[in-house]
């Protein structure tokens, strides 16, 4: 059995893929308007609702699940706000309840599978600091989470993930969990914790870009390459015998056999299923949210879903899709080479999408060739048998044969090959996520691995210390962050009106919001 991790990441909970949910209340059923955009939310609470909830005997309580759809499990914050952190009482009725959480949705998830994870996945917002009242006790209420999820995920043996759409807890919790590497990441070994490190020293300074692959997206439900096609074959009515046979062949192959068949019926109608299908995917998994910590102004994905873009607008880096109307005034942009569900004739499947992609689609190309100059793509998702990886990195080999400074990429796979490793050296660096040769019954294994290695990526990425001026995160600090605190907030409250004329005070201004200032 693995070891139960707790991830840390920006997101929505209303687009986040995982089993169940933590849905706050209280006894009496009231919902801030954020959590109204639950379907019926209301009458699937009074369907649920128990005296025992009522009451405050039970903390927690299932909704009835819908399909598809992960289920939330209504959690009652205190009666009473705490408002000291000296409040002991009060910090463990808040923990008492998050337990109470992880026990009923565990035991729920475990029942009713969303994911398809070796571990079932939680996801929980800050608990019982907005709606709860704890509102300026924040960062103590988040370490003592950080704490108690943490404890609970081995009791329960569950996965769960703090999914946050606020920068400055993301970056307080980031910083608490970087302070003890061993404690937050003891599912990797060192080499690997330090290739993480390494990759977010290159994120921080901006100079590395995701390449998404199929498998980012397999993390939300999506399918594979072979999924996908299997399930076009049921579509068009394959029988048993030709979709053996089909199976045996290229993907390509098999993508232009299906397109013959759809768009003999009706021209177009092969792209519009492939959008159909694809396009149903609405909730993001943990990969696309992990990987919007990586602050690059390029991001580039071969995948037709809308995964990484809503998972970027939910962590407040939105970004231009390129091609696209480019609606927004965005300074990050997504390259999405082989097209999208938005506009299903741009989608690149079948042999016949490749051969003519290169005429049609060239300007698209050479942006990537850019990138590849200037800098270190991380391929995520990719298998190296992949078609569609052997596309792009012959891009790398055939406009840099050799590399003195070493690799120009870094690819992280499911599984360690001596060959591959050998076939790319000085081009390519292979980060393998199990140090064994590739085993079909462990790609679970391995995904789950390549998810809590992006978590760690993820933190040691974040370098924003936007808690630092914020209201409500002084409880927590260090006394040097509170000395620090103090000696700005006095700089921006002595500063006088032509001073802050002054072309420099635009500089200070923007220092004091990144830092959760105001800009005073």
């Amino acid at each position: 059995m693995p070891r139960p991790h707790l991830f840390v990441t920006r997101g929505s909970l209303l687009h986040f893929a995982c089993d169940a949910w933590l849905l706050p209340t209280d006894r009496f059923l009231s919902f801030t308007d954020f959590w109204r955009g639950v379907p019926q939310l209301e009458d699937r609470a009074r369907a649920a609702l128990t005296p025992e909830f009522s009451d405050g005997r039970q903390a927690a309580l299932p909704l009835a699940p819908r399909d598809g759809e992960p289920t939330p499990v209504l959690t009652a914050v205190p009666d009473r706000a705490v408002h000291d952190a000296e409040d002991s009482e009060g910090l463990a009725d808040i923990a008492r309840r998050l337990r109470a959480f992880v026990e009923v949705a565990a035991r729920t998830a475990t029942r009713d599978r969303r994911t398809r994870r070796p571990l079932p996945l939680l996801a929980v917002p800050l608990f019982a600091t907005a709606g709860g009242g704890s509102g300026p006790l924040r960062d103590a209420v988040l370490a003592q989470q950080l704490r108690v999820l943490r404890e609970a995920a081995e009791a329960f043996q569950v996965d769960i993930a703090i999914v946050t759409l606020r920068a400055d807890v993301h970056a307080f919790a980031q910083s608490r969990r970087r302070l003890d590497p061993a404690t937050s990441w003891p599912e990797l070994e060192a080499p690997a914790l330090e290739e993480a490190q390494s990759l977010a020293e290159r994120a921080r300074r901006r100079r590395l870009v995701p390449f998404l692959g199929a498998g980012t997206s397999v993390s939300a439900g999506g399918p594979s390459w072979d999924g996908l096609l299997e399930e076009l074959g049921r579509e068009i009515g394959l029988d048993s015998e030709t979709s053996a046979v089909l199976s045996g062949k290229n993907v390509l192959d098999q993508a232009s056999y299906l397109a013959t068949l759809f768009d003999e019926e009706q021209p177009g109608r092969f792209a519009e299923a492939v959008a159909r299908e694809i396009g149903s995917l609405e909730r993001y998994g943990l990969a696309p949210a992990l990987l919007t910590a990586i602050d690059s102004e390029q991001a580039i994905t071969l995948n037709y879903d809308r995964l990484f873009e809503t998972a970027s607008e939910d962590a407040g880096v939105p970004r231009a899709v390129i091609p696209g109307d480019h609606e927004g005034d965005h300074e990050r942009w997504l390259l999405k080479l082989h097209g999208t569900v938005d506009d299903p004739s741009s989608i690149v499947l079948t042999r016949d999408d490749y051969l003519g992609f290169d005429s049609s689609r060239r300007a698209l190309s050479s942006i990537v060739k850019a990138t590849l100059a200037t800098r270190h793509l991380l391929f995520v998702g990719f298998g190296l048998t992949d078609d569609h990886f052997h596309e792009i990195v012959h891009d790398v080999r055939r406009a840099f044969p050799s590399s003195a400074s070493g690799t120009l990429a870094t690819a992280l796979t499911l599984f360690a090959d001596p060959l591959d490793e050998r076939l790319w050296q000085g081009r390519l660096r292979l980060v393998p996520m199990l140090p064994v040769p590739h085993n079909p019954s462990r790609v679970g294994e391995a995904a789950r691995v390549l998810e809590i290695f992006l978590d760690a990526l993820a933190a040691f990425a974040t370098d924003a210390h936007s808690y630092l001026l914020a209201r409500g995160h002084e409880s927590a600090m260090t006394e040097a962050e509170l000395r620090l605190r103090e000696r700005l907030i006095a700089l921006l409250r002595e500063t006088t009106a032509e001073e802050r004329a002054t072309g420099a005070w635009q500089e200070v201004a923007g220092m004091s919001e990144r830092l959760g200032g105001e800009g005073r």
